[in-house]
């Protein structure tokens, strides 16, 4: 009987996967509590970062941006690139993610542009590698549970009896 051995590279991927799955578990969803001017409720940046830091620390995992980078994409549009590390300090498991997001034009300072498609980067990074539904659990189930309207029975017209009628119906 032949025994394979896992190398230590598996070995650590495995650890980091493994971590990565029970966090996964972990977390359900993150609460939306902030609302912006239009009404619109939204899990803010900050409820995302600790929510996502608390599930991963749990589970031995430390997140970290390596750098940024902003350039000219094919298209000749401006674009933001982020480096980030997911390690796990106990086997030395690292995996390697990157994100690209368009750089806007015009409108804020530039300064609030970046950093706001930073944290935009970040949070929907956090999402994915969490795999957090785009919709809480309260909403799938509000949305599902909504009552419907009944359904009108369209309603027939009588028409109005004539004499020819009046003789058919006695």
């Amino acid at each position: 009987m032949t025994t394979t051995k896992k190398s230590d590279m598996q070995t650590r991927l495995f650890a980091i996967q493994g971590a990565l799955l029970k966090a996964q578990q972990d977390i359900q969803h993150v609460e939306k509590t902030s609302k912006n001017p239009m009404g619109f409720v939204y899990t803010s940046i900050d409820g995302m970062v600790r929510a996502a830091r608390d599930v991963l620390h749990k589970n031995g995992l430390v997140l970290s941006c390596k750098g940024w980078s902003i350039y000219v994409a094919d298209d000749s549009k401006r674009v933001m690139s982020a480096t980030y590390e997911l390690c796990h300090p106990e086997s030395g498991g690292v995996e390697m993610y990157s994100t690209v997001i368009p750089y806007p034009e015009g409108g804020r300072g530039e300064d609030k542009q970046y950093l706001g498609r930073q944290s935009s980067a970040l949070k929907y990074l956090l999402r994915d590698l969490l795999m957090l539904p785009m919709l809480d659990s309260n909403e799938i189930c509000a949305e599902v549970d909504k009552p419907q309207p009944a359904k009108k029975k369209p309603v027939r017209k009588v028409k109005k009896a004539t004499p020819i009628r009046e003789k058919f119906i006695q």
